[in-house]
């Protein structure tokens, strides 16, 4: 973020646009391998995360192959999944924010029982009171690193999201040239060139005064 302040703005959007591939592939591939390694009971948290983070990796590729498409072609148009994405991603992450806050001021029992209900659901019977008591302690410590988490990936995301911003709007001022020649000025009282003339309707003279 701190090479932003003197890279091209193009060349500073890219980077961060790879980077934030490169980490999503990171982790979707250790979500892939534990996944893997639990193929015969796996848990529905690793489930849930292996697939929450391959639609991710999907999309930023996608955007990151349209954010170097819209340097080489200076067109903004192609930075509009760059744009979609980091919107969506600071919903998201502003909206977990929001989640971890109510946990801890107000909502921590109820939000516990709909855990603990859920995890019922899934495996019936394995939970007493002893389990119990030591999954809330661990849902406090995954709730505050998940809000810290969030804090900062919405921060990152609102700075990349101007910055997407302010080149697309660089590059939406940008008109190409036109590769044609321009046509002369034309004169009425001359002709066209010879080779422009239309021969269905014969010569044309000079108006004489």
């Amino acid at each position: 973020m701190f090479c932003c302040c003197c890279w091209p703005l193009h060349k500073c959007v890219t980077v961060l646009s790879l980077l934030d591939t490169v980490i999503i592939a990171f982790f979707a591939f250790n979500a892939f391998e534990e996944l893997a390694q639990t193929i015969d009971d796996p848990h529905w948290i690793t489930i849930v995360s292996f697939v929450v983070l391959t639609a991710i990796l999907i999309c930023q590729i996608l955007a990151s192959i349209c954010t170097v498409q819209a340097h080489k072609r200076s067109f903004a148009h192609y930075l509009l999944p760059r744009l979609a994405l980091c919107g969506m991603l600071v919903i998201l992450s502003t909206l977990g924010c929001i989640f971890v806050l109510y946990y801890f001021m107000s909502g921590e029992e109820k939000m516990n029982k709909m855990v603990f209900q859920l995890h019922d659901y899934f495996y019936p019977g394995e939970l007493d009171d002893f389990e119990k008591g030591r999954m809330v302690s661990d849902l406090k410590i995954y709730a505050g690193v998940f809000g810290l988490l969030s804090c900062v990936y919405a921060l990152y995301n609102g700075f990349a999201l101007m910055l997407t911003k302010k080149y697309y709007e660089h590059l939406n001022g940008f008109r190409p040239l036109p590769q044609e020649a321009s046509a002369p000025a034309c004169n009425p009282d001359y002709p066209p060139p010879h080779h422009k003339q239309d021969a269905s309707k014969g010569a044309t003279y000079p108006s004489l005064p």
